[in-house]
């Protein structure tokens, strides 16, 4: 909402905007809260936090992509990225940071 408005000027509604507003509110008690139980849980709501943000990015990159494209040009860009993705993870492998196979996630 708030790239949607930065970048492109897209002024939101004032429901949506509260919507935002409450869930900012129940992210934050709830992070709060496992900070203070858990200290090593504040990591995981980071980047549950960074997900949730690069995946905002990518639904505004979608809609403004599809509204300058035609079906079939949207799509061949996708899978030419996909894969690309999939031959570079073929090509330079790495081990998964943070992941033992035998003890679990640290």
């Amino acid at each position: 909402m708030i790239g949607a408005w930065l970048l492109y000027g897209e002024t939101p509604g004032r429901p949506l905007l509260d919507r935002v507003l409450a869930d900012a509110a129940a992210w934050s008690a709830s992070s709060a809260r496992d900070v203070v139980i858990h200290r090593s849980s504040a990591r995981g709501d980071l980047y549950a936090l960074l997900g949730a943000l690069f995946y905002g990015v990518y639904m505004l990159y979608v809609q403004r992509a599809r509204t300058g494209m035609d079906t079939l040009t949207f799509i061949t860009w996708a899978v030419c990225a996909v894969r690309s993705a999939c031959c570079r993870c073929v090509s330079r492998p790495a081990a998964a940071w943070g992941f033992d196979m035998r003890r679990g996630p640290r």
